[in-house]
């Protein structure tokens, strides 16, 4: 097997757990960027998001989905929110 087919394997199966459901989810790597979940098929493994700024549609892997989106309101790095005490 390729090392690139191991890679993508193992970052499947890190995500394959992840549920998605017909929602809003931001971009994990830009929180300001907000994407609808308008279809999934999960027998074509693939789902139609919606970018809810410029309406643009586009097809998406649920792979894809699963790694780069999560849900709006969510609290990902909840720590950095909390403030330091010192003692």
């Amino acid at each position: 097997m390729s090392k690139m087919k191991e890679k993508y394997l193992q970052e499947y199966e890190k995500y394959r757990h992840v549920k998605i459901e017909h929602r809003k989810y931001k971009l994990k790597s830009n929180g300001s960027i907000i994407y609808e979940i308008l279809d999934i098929s999960e027998d074509k493994d693939k789902a139609i998001i919606k970018s809810v700024a410029s309406g643009m549609e586009r097809e998406r892997t649920l792979h894809w989905c699963r790694k780069n989106l999560e849900p709006v309101g969510s609290i990902t790095n909840w720590y950095s929110l909390v403030p330091l005490v010192e003692e």
